[in-house]
């Protein structure tokens, strides 16, 4: 929330790295769980499932080498 404070534009930042183009918003998430939670859901089980528009795959993980340093901008 504290970056979103300080610089409005940085959901657009963010979504514009994502393959997407625009980071998912609360009604998409709400969409994941209800499918989760509905019985066409049911052979799910024991999985982690990633939600996140496929940010994972071109982001990789965290750079902590380097604190401090914001990756969006």
């Amino acid at each position: 929330m504290e970056a979103l404070k300080a610089d409005p534009d940085i959901l657009k930042k963010i979504g514009s790295r994502n393959p997407r183009g625009v980071v998912g918003s609360p009604s998409e998430a709400a969409d994941v769980m209800v499918f989760l939670s509905s019985k066409e859901s049911q052979l799910i089980n024991g999985q982690v499932l990633v939600a996140d528009g496929g940010w994972a795959l071109v982001a990789g993980t965290v750079d902590t080498s380097q604190p401090g340093k914001i990756w969006f901008e």
